[in-house]
């Protein structure tokens, strides 16, 4: 059964073969649960401001507590998706309280990429993996 939640973060390796989502812990119950059973994982990262949107499919490798080393990733994010959210006219003091901290890293292959911008070339797959 699919599950969903907000990343706060996601760092891809500069090999495009793998890569790290972070999820907020609060909010992330149930989807741990999900990958943990189902191991696929599907992960659509979307800019607000012009709806652009690529979708990343892997499996999952592992899940694990993020570390302290690792808060400055997900807060460096967090704080280009406040100024994003903001160019649309979500305030920050709304934007500023989501949950992102303490977050789960979910290690995963990039199996493949798609475009899934609204428009005809929505779900068009744009590269192999290491291309």
């Amino acid at each position: 059964m699919p599950s969903e939640t907000r990343a706060c973060g996601i760092v891809v390796a500069p090999d495009g073969a793998s890569m790290t989502v972070y999820l907020p812990v609060a909010t992330s119950t149930e989807l741990h649960a999900a990958l943990e059973t189902s191991k696929i994982v599907a992960v659509v990262v979307t800019r607000p401001s012009t709806h652009e949107s690529i979708q990343f499919k892997g499996m999952l490798r592992s899940i694990r507590v993020a570390e302290a080393s690792e808060q400055a990733t997900v807060q460096a994010y967090h704080d280009r998706l406040v100024v994003e959210l903001e160019s649309i006219g979500l305030p920050r003091r709304i934007s500023r309280r989501m949950s992102t901290w303490p977050a789960y890293a979910v290690e995963c292959t990039v199996d493949a990429v798609f475009d899934q911008t609204p428009g005809s070339r929505a779900g068009q797959r744009l590269n192999e993996v290491g291309s």
